[in-house]
């Protein structure tokens, strides 16, 4: 029995011609019926790579072999893509490769492996956390006064009122045990009770509790009127007939490019990315001796289970101890001058 979109399907495959861009378009429209919304994009984005480098928007299946995909690989380069944006690119049209081999679409050179010597691994990349003076420099950035400058309405006012969002945003994931952005953009009103925040890592799938700090409270307080109708505590997800996926990613694209611009009014040069907060919260639990145990549990580290078998699970009121410790070191810091 088939479906009408398996036969769409099927008459797209057969009249891409044999073309990267035809049969990307059809996996795109496959992936994207499924809810593979990350992937389908990622296939779409190398694709339209390859095509701009190679000038032919009629490149074969056929085509794709050693000497073309080193010739992309050095071009990425001298772009200057980090070998894990390379290897991004690499990864994903192996993956479009096989599957037109997979559906007879093309024969697999037996003598050749296309991707055989370009990178597709991954390389470990330096955890960056901002230092005790840096942090309280952006913490510190008056945005309030700023906007006293600026006429109410004006691109500028707006402006800075989005920096202020994305300043918060920012707080919240550090004062809430390093949480990742992702489990910010969504956590539920549903996920807060008894002034505790419980919710399920995205990646990881661990569950997390939370006490609501002081601070935690305000920022959540701050934005109830933007998210009254909404189940979410944050206005990052606001539409329901759209992905929240796609909503997600364009969020996060948001507040990286907003976090840039902060940390140029804050004078720092560090390059500040939503991760940050999660590297800084750890980085200030070490410097006021928290255990690695005690960091790696507020931290909903996977990894640390073996240390839980042995040792037992902490206590969620030494975990939250650990926290308002770290809260209260970022507070009361001073910048030397």
């Amino acid at each position: 029995r088939y479906r009408l979109n398996d036969l769409l399907l099927l008459y797209l495959r057969q009249h891409s011609e044999g073309t990267l861009q035809g049969y990307t378009e059809t996996l795109f429209k496959l992936l994207t019926s499924r809810g593979q919304y990350r992937t389908a994009r990622a296939y779409r984005t190398v694709t339209h790579g390859l095509l701009s480098f190679h000038g032919d928007t009629h490149l074969s299946l056929k085509q794709i072999d050693a000497r073309l995909m080193k010739d992309f690989e050095s071009h990425l380069k001298n772009k200057g893509l980090m070998l894990n944006t390379i290897s991004y690119y690499m990864r994903n049209l192996r993956a479009i490769y096989n599957k037109a081999v997979q559906e007879n679409l093309i024969i697999a050179r037996k003598e050749e492996d296309p991707f055989a010597d370009v990178f597709t691994g991954v390389v470990k990349t330096v955890k960056r956390a901002l230092s005790m003076d840096e942090t309280s420099q952006l913490l510190n950035v008056d945005l309030e006064k700023h906007l006293c400058d600026e006429q109410p309405g004006s691109s500028e006012h707006t402006q800075l009122k989005k920096l202020q969002d994305a300043q918060r945003y920012f707080n919240f994931c550090l004062y809430a045990r390093g949480m990742c952005f992702v489990d910010l953009a969504y956590l539920k009103k549903s996920d807060i009770k008894d002034g505790c925040i419980r919710y399920m890592r995205k990646k990881t799938g661990q569950r997390i509790e939370v006490e609501i700090a002081p601070a935690l409270q305000t920022i959540i307080d701050s934005f109830a009127d933007e998210t009254s109708d909404s189940p979410y505590v944050f206005p990052l997800i606001r539409h329901a007939d759209k992905p929240s996926l796609v909503q997600y990613e364009s969020a996060l694209r948001t507040q990286n490019n907003r976090l840039k611009r902060l940390a140029t009014m804050a004078g720092i040069t560090k390059t500040l990315s939503t991760h940050v907060a999660r590297h800084t919260w750890a980085t200030v639990g070490k410097l006021i001796n928290l255990s690695t145990m005690v960091l790696s549990e507020c931290l909903g580290h996977s990894s640390e289970k073996t240390t839980s078998i042995y040792l037992g699970t902490l206590a969620g009121s030494t975990l939250d101890e650990a926290n308002a410790r770290v809260i209260q070191a970022i507070q009361n810091h001073r910048v030397r001058v």
